[in-house]
């Protein structure tokens, strides 16, 4: 099958993934150091557990959304939207030094959704009764979790939700249906004619947002400084800036 990236050739999507391999390796070593640290004694707190629980989910969305970019697959925004989500959530936990968000993130987030479930498949089941008991412990130290964009407001994230989750979602739910019905010559969008129409522009913007996320993620982790980790993002961001300028040149004289 022909891809972008084999269309795109040197150009921005190629660029982009080589950058995305290479946060990979970092994101990896930083993984490596942090287990060794955690493995050595350290006693985690509730805090800890969370923050670490979003930046591997984030990790691993970040995986899949590299594997659809490379196959020029425009549901690459859909792992856009579950990173961003997390990116605003890491934020949230991350400006609480307690364990109070992180707890009320687990209660709401994680034991109430598994409930909520379960109240409609299942009603009165030791399962549910389960997930109902966790939420409760968890709810009794936590603070308040907002919705999304609320918590994204009050956390420095509100540009992320507005400009790249919200555009995150209109892929990931039903907002972008207009551009898979039939076009007006009867021509319908699905395999390599939904990739050349729709896929350029979504993998561009999902991957370059990606790498953006993760680089954010390891400036944090290094902010934190639990494990006597350093990341220094500064050669990645400056390749990430020089792509986002060959983007806009290329935009500017015409260019998909």
């Amino acid at each position: 099958m022909s891809t972008i990236v084999e269309s795109d050739g040197a150009g921005p999507v190629a660029r982009y993934l080589a950058l995305a391999e290479k946060v990979i390796v970092e994101s990896e070593r930083v993984a490596a150091g942090a287990s060794a640290f955690l493995g050595s004694g350290y006693e985690m707190t509730e805090r800890d557990r969370v923050l670490t629980g979003l930046a591997c989910k984030a990790y691993g969305s970040f995986r899949a959304l590299i594997e659809d970019c490379r196959a020029g697959r425009p549901e690459a925004m859909h792992h856009l939207k579950t990173m961003v989500e997390v990116f605003i959530y890491f934020y949230a936990v991350t400006a609480d030094e307690t364990d109070k968000t992180a707890d009320g993130l687990v209660a709401e987030r994680v034991a109430e959704q598994r409930a909520r479930r379960l109240r409609r498949l299942d009603p009165g089941s030791p399962n549910l009764r389960v997930w109902e008991e966790l939420r409760d412990e968890f709810r009794r130290e936590s603070v308040r979790i907002d919705d999304l964009a609320k918590l994204a407001a009050r956390h420095g994230t509100s540009t992320w939700y507005a400009h790249v989750y919200q555009l995150a979602c209109e892929s990931a739910h039903l907002a972008d249906l207009l551009e898979w019905m039939p076009s007006d010559n009867g021509q319908i969008r699905i395999g390599e004619n939904a990739i050349a129409e729709m896929g350029r522009w979504k993998v561009k913007t999902a991957i370059g947002y990606g790498i953006e996320i993760v680089l954010g993620l390891l400036e944090t982790i290094t902010q934190i400084n639990i494990a006597g980790l350093r990341v220094d993002t500064s050669a990645f961001r400056a390749e990430l800036a020089a792509i986002r300028d060959e983007l806009q040149k290329e935009a500017q004289e015409g260019g998909c």
